[in-house]
């Protein structure tokens, strides 16, 4: 039986902790289950742990609200009970000019669009090649390396979705620490004081302070870069330099049959990206679209209602379903960091896939695991190697 964390300013009082893992996404909850011997305290701002990995459920159904695409067993290091990945669809499709192409590959969906299209042709191929990029990459094409612009062109990308979605690896990961990770709890400051580092944070709106002889900052680059006083200039450097996509994610449950398409690109739509979900019920699927960019940035400020109802517009012609009158309910989520930027100017410091900020100040996160630092598994070995950081640094005292 796991033991309830004691009141953190109580706590503090007593003793000093081995570690607090700042963060209860899948890179915090990594390095908690690397450092599960030394108890680590895990502090997570939100009220549930995962970060960007966020399964919600409606109508029995479970679908993403974050990390799209499904996790794989392999990638913790230990097995354990996950429901089976559904079995995508054959095709996938490009929705340009008021057409859907579809194919088995990004490379015959373009080819089918360019049927025609004369001298434009090069320069109408690299526009539709780069808005492949938007299935896993809500950033501005541009900004990425050649290579991940190419390798986005021509992937065809499996869902591999389970139907207890991604939660199921978050799950499994917070139910293997003990303490269990603390939620509703943000840390303003994490400062190195030289024997010890000092965690300053908020609960239930009063001020708590923990001490401890090291500690894990598993959060975006600038947050990280915003909780560490006088870290390292090179490190404070590469934090600046780290950029990410911004995307807004809307979810409609809906009364129909969707086509058998696994994933939709759509460059002319308001949104970059449609990913359908089918379930047990042939009549209920699960429409998922993805604002990226210009995209999202076009809903700043907005309502919730707003991206629905710019949703509701752009898929009628597409699907070919009354969505207005289909919809068994709706979901909107907006991630100002939704996933890093693969640019080539990007490099990492050091080669571990965590980052030492100060002496005991571990940083940790997918944009840290090169040489793909975005995405879940990526996440899940900054983690582990946070935590052999965190050994080390605990072993000089």
């Amino acid at each position: 039986m796991r033991r309830p964390l004691q009141d953190p300013a109580r706590q503090a009082s007593k003793k000093v902790i081995d570690v607090v893992i700042v963060g209860g996404g899948l890179a915090g909850l990594s390095a908690a289950y690397h450092l599960r011997d030394l108890e680590p305290v895990v502090l997570e701002r939100e009220p549930r742990c995962g970060g960007r990995v966020w399964s919600a459920r409606n109508d029995g159904v479970t679908y993403e609200m974050g990390a799209a695409f499904g996790f794989r067993k392999e990638w913790l290091p230990f097995d354990f009970e996950a429901s089976p990945p559904d079995e995508d669809a054959p095709l996938i499709g490009l929705f340009t000019g008021g057409r859907l192409v579809t194919g088995r590959s990004p490379g015959a969906c373009i080819a089918g669009a360019l049927e025609g299209a004369g001298a434009a042709k090069a320069v109408r191929e690299q526009a539709l090649r780069d808005a492949f990029l938007h299935v896993i990459h809500p950033g501005d094409p541009d900004a990425y390396s050649p290579s991940a612009r190419e390798r986005s062109a021509t992937s065809r990308y499996a869902t591999r979705r389970r139907r207890g979605g991604n939660a199921e690896l978050v799950d499994v990961l917070a139910s293997r620490l003990d303490p269990a990770p603390r939620l509703s709890i943000p840390v303003q400051v994490v400062a190195d004081e030289g024997t010890t580092v000092r965690v300053s944070a908020r609960r239930n709106g009063e001020s708590v302070t923990l001490r401890a002889r090291a500690a894990v900052v598993a959060t975006t680059a600038p947050e990280a870069a915003a909780l560490v006083p006088n870290m390292k200039p090179t490190v404070r450097d590469y934090l600046e330099r780290v950029q990410y996509g911004h995307v807004v994610v809307v979810a409609l449950g809906v009364r129909a049959r969707l086509p058998e398409l696994t994933y939709v690109v759509t460059p002319d739509a308001p949104m970059d990206m449609v990913l359908l979900q089918r379930t047990d019920d042939p009549e209920l699927g699960v429409i998922t679209c993805y604002f990226g960019h210009h995209a999202a940035a076009d809903l700043d400020g907005h309502s919730d209602s707003d991206p629905i109802e710019r949703t509701i517009v752009s898929l009628g012609p597409l699907l070919e379903i009354d969505i207005a009158r289909a919809i068994e309910f709706t979901r909107v989520k907006d991630w100002r960091y939704g996933g890093t930027v693969v640019s080539a100017g990007l490099s990492i410091p050091g080669t571990s896939k965590a980052l030492a900020a100060r002496q005991r100040i571990i940083l940790a996160g997918d944009y840290l695991a090169a040489p793909n630092p975005y995405g879940m598994r990526a996440a899940l070995a900054s983690g582990e190697a946070a935590a052999g950081s965190v050994r080390r640094a605990l072993a000089g005292d």
